[in-house]
């Protein structure tokens, strides 16, 4: 399969390719086209959960990943099985935050840096670029063990938290954490500019919200969860995703479109709206309604929840031994619990992943005081982040100007 833009007639593209340029132009995300099959991967009698991300890699991606390339890049992006947490048998909850960062972009975000290792020439230095949060946090984690990779975050007023001090450039690491004077459109109108250039010696790879690699990884994941569970439970699968993710939604629905045999997606809709994440992601469920018009009511169901919900629920799965939540994690498995009813059990599963540690829910969540959770230790922040900035300073602050970054970065070599 190939990836092209969601506007405009756009250039194929396979998946290291796409990856690199980020976005096929000045509109648009890149989309999947083509026809895959998830099926033989899913179906692979006794495959590891690393093996079934390689097959699935090779078989989804041949046009740039070969079967020995795939070994390669699953070793390293999808090492081991994930958690299965929680005590209900019915409800499966898969932690895909036990990584370095505590969130499910680890796993792209290895990928994308064990995928740009594997295709560079020997002396090539490579700069990723991104914006602060989970994904870019998750980048400058896996970059920091590939010699060639840099990363540059591009920040706006947020604070900038989950960075180590001994990955910044200022303290002799590889990242930067530049402060841009736009807006968010602004932004990643900037993000966009710096497609396909090259600057202060850097090819530079633009990993900023709707890269085709974080959509990929969650793809394999889907299909390779999926793979694990389906040996050990009969009858319906269903997947909770985690609310308002149009990431997530849009994974979810090109698995399926894929051969994935799952029952159905549900959607958790909650009381109090989140702001969305990854919107820009959105366009890809737009392009699944589009090309399979009359399908989504087949595939999506939407559950109600209660903020008071939520919050029963994660807070009960927390005491019943597993792990703390983030907002939206909490909010699907609350959905779960209510969509099981009792005429459901014993032969219907509902699969929920936890994606995130609860430091990672937004500022506005994180200091609503319903949702505190205790101090201290790893309930507090995620273990690989122990020691990490709560709100690290800029490098620098520019305008909106590829040659002022082209200057800034020739001043740190």
């Amino acid at each position: 399969m190939v990836f092209k833009g969601t506007k405009g007639p756009g250039l194929a593209r396979g998946l290291a390719e796409a990856a690199v340029w980020g976005y096929p132009g000045p509109e648009g995300i890149f989309a999947l086209s083509g026809e895959g099959d998830l099926r033989q991967a899913v179906y692979s009698p006794e495959s590891s959960f690393t093996e079934t991300a390689a097959i699935l890699l090779s078989t989804l991606f041949t046009e740039d990943i070969d079967p020995l390339l795939a070994v390669r890049l699953a070793e390293r992006a999808f090492p081991e099985t994930p958690a299965i947490v929680g005590r209900e048998k019915a409800i499966p909850v898969v932690d895909l935050a036990g990584g370095p960062t505590g969130s499910s972009a680890d796993y792209g975000a290895a990928l994308l840096s064990s995928l740009l290792s594997a295709r560079s020439e020997k002396g090539e230095r490579r700069l990723i670029a991104a914006f602060p949060g989970p994904w870019g946090t998750a980048l400058v984690e896996a970059a920091s063990h590939i010699e060639s990779l840099e990363v540059l975050l591009i920040c706006g007023k947020e604070e900038v938290r989950g960075i180590k001090t001994q990955r910044l450039a200022r303290e002799g690491g590889k990242t930067l954490l530049v402060g841009l004077r736009a807006d968010r459109k602004g932004r990643a109108d900037f993000l966009r500019a710096l497609c396909g250039r090259r600057l202060a010696g850097r090819d530079v790879v633009v990993a900023g919200p709707g890269n085709p690699v974080e959509f990929a990884a969650q793809l394999i994941l889907h299909a390779a969860i999926f793979a694990e569970l389906r040996r050990g439970a009969a009858g319906e699968i269903f997947v909770a995703l985690p609310a308002e993710s149009s990431l997530g939604l849009a994974a979810g629905l090109w698995a399926w479109r894929l051969g994935l045999p799952l029952s159905g997606l549900l959607l958790p809709h909650a009381d109090r709206p989140l702001a969305e994440a990854e919107p820009e992601f959105g366009e890809l469920v737009d392009r699944f309604g589009s090309e399979r018009s009359g399908l989504l009511g087949s595939i999506l169901s939407g559950q109600d929840v209660s903020e008071a919900e939520a919050l029963a629920a994660r807070n009960e799965f927390a005491a019943g031994g597993g792990p703390w939540l983030d907002r939206p994690s909490s909010l699907a498995l609350a959905a779960a619990k209510r969509h099981l009813v009792p005429e459901l059990l014993g032969h219907t599963h509902i699969v929920v992943a936890r994606h995130g540690h609860p430091y990672w829910d937004r500022p506005s969540v994180s200091t609503d005081t319903v949702w505190d959770i205790p101090v201290g230790g790893s309930a507090e922040r995620p273990d690989g982040l122990a020691g990490a900035l709560a709100d690290a300073r800029m490098d620098a602050t520019i305008d909106a100007d590829p040659a002022r970054l082209e200057a800034l970065l020739e001043s740190f070599d």
